[in-house]
């Protein structure tokens, strides 16, 4: 059944006028379909970039990248929790950036009296009151020696 509208909707009732807004509707839908499609792109560019500058700060490659989920957030506070409970799956992706934050193990008493011990019997040993807080405060082993041998 038609009606007096049917007219106004088909093409052979266009004006010229109506063609070019038409025509000028369609471009610039494809002009914003193409920026759309851009700003995708270049967002998912500036993501893969933080989360690799926020990975090399952590001291894992940046191949790490591919694996961490589109959810997490590319700040660091956010991939540090996620690396901090997923991290020891990926354990050889570690680069050495960043040292791990493990303990140097302490001396124990033994270790302490044989690098007392020197050869030279004849030799005393003047120990400092604080002697025991420094061997406390060492962080390595190099750091022990250099203390050690200090005591003469």
């Amino acid at each position: 059944m038609s009606n007096e509208y049917d007219d106004l909707y088909s093409d052979d009732a266009d004006t010229p006028l109506i063609k070019k807004l038409r025509k000028q509707i369609e471009e610039q839908g494809e002009t914003l379909k193409a920026l759309k499609d851009e700003n995708s792109q270049l967002k998912g560019y500036e993501r893969q970039r933080s989360v690799s500058e926020v990975l090399q700060k952590q001291g894992y490659s940046e191949k790490l990248a591919t694996f961490i989920p589109a959810d997490v957030e590319p700040t660091e506070e956010a991939l540090s929790g996620w690396l901090n409970e997923y991290g020891e799956l990926f354990g050889g992706a570690r680069t050495g950036g960043q040292p791990d934050q493990q303990e140097a193990p302490r001396p124990t008493d033994d270790q302490i009296r044989m690098a007392l011990i020197e050869t030279d019997d004849e030799q005393r040993i003047s120990v400092p009151s604080d002697l025991e807080a420094r061997i406390a405060a060492t962080k390595d082993m190099g750091e022990l020696k250099r203390l050690l041998g200090q005591i003469k």
